[in-house]
């Protein structure tokens, strides 16, 4: 088949364009490309990518060039993909948000704002009308460091009333990203958006409940209620009632105080006349290592269907 049939084909499915490096894939030479620019057969639209003549263009062609120009692996970010994705208030123009892994370079001639992340998850990646992008949680997210909080909380409240994502994805996703700027702020509000998950205290539980519910362990009660003849002994972050076994997540800057641990230690105490086992998890040992978390667990588990 002509090497220029074929490109025009491969065009068809891109917005009507191509790479360079695409065209020579099918046998159409540097050189036979440059000709047919000089006769007005393709047009240059970017770093080496080029358009077929008489396509018009668009914003979604233009959003395709950034990607093009690159080349994998590139996702649509930010603005652009929740524009992408139809969430109000965001503008279906203007230069393309792209992000890139970190320490990637790119052309300074790119046709878009190029961020770089340290960490982007698979699962805070999709394929949005053809086009990579990323979800738009991790969209939101990844806009905090360019918003004012009100317009951030708003710009998440419009996500889920859109029913674009829940509450729970939304901080799956700020979870996912890691140590960004703002995560517990981030926390805080989404939190607002989870009835679900609401009564978890801190972000440390939050953590912990993803992980949990990311894994293979039995579903747990949070924030479980101990009571005695009416009265209550003590709230455990993650409990299994039926097992008489629960964990509890210490975070340093309130369980490292005098007054905190001699009350831990009553309250643990308490709980363990009542035939409790409720062994304490740093939440500095959640975030640095949460397989070994879930080996804890597992083990405790395992012990505590022992002993029943």
């Amino acid at each position: 088949m002509d090497p220029q049939i074929e490109v025009r084909g491969l065009a068809a499915a891109q917005d009507g364009l191509f790479t360079l490096s695409q065209a020579t894939d099918v046998g159409l030479r540097a050189d036979a490309v440059r000709k047919a620019v000089q006769r007005g057969r393709f047009e240059r639209v970017g770093s080496r990518v080029f358009r077929v003549a008489g396509v018009p263009g668009s914003w979604r062609q233009e959003l395709r060039c950034a990607l093009l120009s690159i080349g994998a692996p590139v996702h649509l970010a930010r603005s652009t993909a929740l524009a992408m994705v139809g969430l109000a208030g965001m503008s279906q123009a203007g230069v393309p948000h792209v992000v890139v892994p970190y320490g990637r370079s790119v052309r300074a001639d790119v046709p878009g704002h190029v961020h770089r992340s340290r960490r982007l998850e698979p699962e805070d990646t999709t394929v949005i009308k053809g086009l990579p992008s990323c979800t738009p949680t991790r969209a939101v997210v990844d806009l905090w460091s360019s918003t004012e909080p009100n317009a951030w909380r708003a710009l998440a409240s419009e996500l889920v009333r859109s029913r674009l994502a829940t509450g729970a994805d939304l901080l799956a996703s700020i979870d996912r990203a890691g140590r960004v700027a703002g995560r517990r702020a981030m926390q805080s509000i989404a939190l607002t958006f989870t009835p679900e998950i609401s009564r978890l205290r801190s972000g440390a539980e939050v953590v912990m409940r993803n992980l949990i519910e990311g894994s293979d362990l039995p579903r747990p009660s949070y924030n479980h209620r101990v009571l005695d003849g009416g009265r209550l002994v003590a709230e455990i972050d993650v409990a299994y009632p039926g097992l008489k076994l629960g964990f509890e997540i210490d975070g340093f800057a309130y369980h490292s105080s005098v007054t905190a641990v001699e009350h831990d230690a009553t309250r643990d105490a308490a709980l363990r006349r009542r035939g409790w086992t409720v062994p304490r998890i740093p939440a500095s040992l959640l975030e640095r290592s949460p397989a070994s978390v879930l080996r804890m667990m597992r083990d405790e588990l395992s012990a505590a269907a022992s002993r029943s």
